[in-house]
């Protein structure tokens, strides 16, 4: 499994080395269904962890349990279907994931009071000049003192790391014909 790729998704990567001797016992077409079905299992063992990180994250209130909208736009894209070319990936649309993944240095430009209005209103219970005040305050805040990542992604791809190989082992393995 490959080290983040890009600032909001990870990728998997397979050394298909261990898999040719298997391979060269199959034709194409099987060794191509056998490549998504492991890259789909592998993709969605850390989807799942990756969801789970940020339920754990979000527990009594936290931060990141606000609307569920970073939960829900987790996405994976498998690329290629040959075992030399196929790759994972994970990741998520949306501006702010990068920030709950690595974070934001202080410094850095303040995000924008809008992006953080209706946060406030819904964290904070404040309305009108009020939650315009809070959302100012909060982003001078965030410029100053950065914001430390929370690499949901990262936690999930290091623990699906050791797992990856039996998933792909699995599909691979070459089960004999009863004759």
């Amino acid at each position: 499994m490959a080290a983040p790729s890009g600032g909001d998704t990870f990728a998997i990567e397979i050394d298909p080395s261990h898999y040719r001797k298997v391979a060269r016992q199959l034709d194409k077409g099987q060794i191509n269904k056998r490549t998504r079905k492991a890259m789909d299992e592998s993709l969605g063992l850390v989807h799942t962890l990756a969801r789970s990180n940020l339920m754990a994250m979000g527990h009594n209130g936290g931060p990141l349990a606000d609307t569920g909208g970073l939960i829900a736009s987790l996405f994976t894209e498998q690329r290629g279907n040959a075992l030399d070319t196929v790759q994972g990936i994970m990741g998520s649309p949306l501006v702010y994931a990068v920030v709950h993944e690595k974070g934001r240095r202080p410094g850095a430009t303040a995000p924008p009071q809008t992006a953080l209005l209706n946060w406030v209103r819904r964290k904070w219970g404040v309305e009108g000049s009020a939650a315009s005040s809070a959302a100012f305050v909060l982003a001078r805040t965030i410029k100053g003192k950065g914001i430390k990542g929370k690499k949901f992604m990262e936690l999930a791809a290091d623990v699906a790391r050791p797992r990856v190989p039996a998933i792909w082992v699995k599909h691979f393995k070459i089960h004999p014909v009863a004759g």
